[in-house]
């Protein structure tokens, strides 16, 4: 599976999301332009029309573009696509407007210099894996003082969000009515890279890219980082009688506007952004290190990230369903249990972010399976391997040796030499391939 494209387009374009509520845009508008009117008629109140050759990323179904085109804002367009059944759709809809269509990867799709005066990424970059390089790429695609305009979700990668943020889009939730309310479940990133393992990739790198390769003429928050969570696939609330779902969704996007006031966080942003920046090649090669390193990592631990900080003395046990503790553990998991989970397949991988005090440890409650004596090897950032037998219960310790290349990440790969199904070894009919049963990890 790779995480650089996703090939299956029937997650998209599916259920109802914040920004589909009009009550709820018309709030998102005003906080990006000051009253309520949409991106494309800021653009032309503020004479951004007339580009001659645009570029859109990752178009989708093509419905952006052909609402710029039919809006005057754009005379001539190259769209980018992966998906070939969402190419045919485009072309199809296309009537006699022009556009062309290239169906590739935007992660490694090529363009003569100097070729577009205007670059649109609408909900768009964050999707994709090497956005360092694809936008140090789009600085060559784009003429001088060409715009590369963005209306984007730049939240936590994989919406994995952070303890801070889960904890308020619940309080701001168990403030409604049942009949309303929200059954949140914290997003599990191992079913979102079976779904779409594109999603929100690096989402998180967007805007420190585009602050360090552009000038940036215009950037505004629209919020999220409440509201988003809760209005968005909330068919109970979006069905409700009109006066009563408005009167809900406006003190919802209160609690969000005092958030976003309060840690300056936001999910969205829209920013008008021009190529007149002199940019060094330290800059350049760094984005370019940071982004190879990161994705090094990332590959090894099958496309995965560091996505949270485990704070020091945190305990976090592993039958909690709905914590953002669940994004410790990105791979090689079986479902939550009762009282933990198993590792399941021959490698399983525990990752996440902390402040290093000086010899940190990781401690690990682990079991093997009745009548069975499982060997394994613990990488430690790629800095040491402990070798051991797991017969029983006991508490492994795991010193967080710092990798200079990722300081303050923790990337632990646990490689399994015997696994077996229950099945096998008599115990019951399961036919998982089983190793080591987790119920907590705990930073010291």
């Amino acid at each position: 599976m790779s995480s650089s494209v996703n090939e299956n387009a029937s997650v998209y374009y599916t259920g109802k999301y914040w920004n589909d509520y009009p009550e709820c845009l018309s709030i998102i508008n005003t906080r990006l332009f000051g009253e309520d009117i949409d991106w494309k008629q800021y653009l032309i109140n503020n004479n951004l029309i007339n580009f001659k050759n645009a570029l859109i990323l990752n178009c989708g179904n093509g419905w952006v573009e052909r609402e710029l085109y039919d809006a005057g804002i754009i005379l001539k367009v190259t769209a980018v696509e992966y998906n070939t059944d969402l190419v045919k759709e485009c072309n199809k809809m296309k009537g006699m407007r022009d556009i062309t269509y290239v169906q590739h990867d935007i992660n490694t799709v090529k363009f003569d210099e100097n070729t577009f005066d205007l670059v649109i990424n609408f909900a768009a970059c964050h999707h994709i894996r090497y956005i360092e390089r694809v936008c140090i790429n789009i600085r060559k695609w784009l003429t001088e003082d060409g715009y590369f305009i963005h209306n984007d979700y730049i939240g936590p990668q994989r919406n994995q969000y952070s303890k801070h943020q889960w904890k308020q889009m619940n309080e701001v939730n168990n403030m409604l009515n049942s009949s309303i309310k929200k059954s949140l479940g914290y997003p599990d990133v191992i079913q979102m890279m079976i779904d779409d393992p594109t999603e929100a990739i690096n989402s998180n790198r967007i805007i420190p890219t585009v602050y360090d390769l552009f000038n940036i003429d215009y950037h505004r928050k629209s919020g999220g980082a409440v509201a988003y969570e809760i209005l968005t696939h909330n068919p109970k609330l979006f069905n409700a009688h009109l006066a009563i779902r408005e009167k809900i969704v406006k003190k919802i996007m209160v609690k969000d506007l005092e958030y976003m006031k309060e840690t300056g966080e936001s999910f969205f942003h829209f920013i008008i952004a021009r190529n007149n920046k002199e940019v060094s090649e330290e800059i350049i090669n760094n984005n370019l290190k940071l982004m190879n390193i990161r994705e090094e990592i990332a590959s090894r631990t099958f496309g995965h990230y560091c996505y949270n900080c485990l704070e020091k003395t945190e305990l976090i046990y592993c039958n909690n369903d709905n914590s953002y503790g669940k994004s410790f553990f990105v791979h090689g998991f079986s479902n939550i249990e009762k009282n933990g989970r198993w590792s399941i397949g021959d490698t399983s991988v525990i990752r996440f972010k902390y402040e290093d005090t000086g010899n940190n440890k990781l401690l690990v409650n682990i079991n093997s399976m009745s009548n069975s004596s499982q060997k394994i090897s613990v990488e430690i950032n790629e800095m040491k391997t402990i070798d051991i037998s797991v017969k029983s219960e006991q508490i492994l310790e795991l010193p967080l040796i710092q990798n200079k290349d990722y300081p303050n990440e923790a990337v632990i790969i646990f490689n399994y030499y015997d696994v077996k199904t229950p099945k096998e070894l008599g115990l019951n009919n399961d036919r998982r391939e089983l190793a080591l049963f987790f119920k907590w990890i705990k930073l010291v």
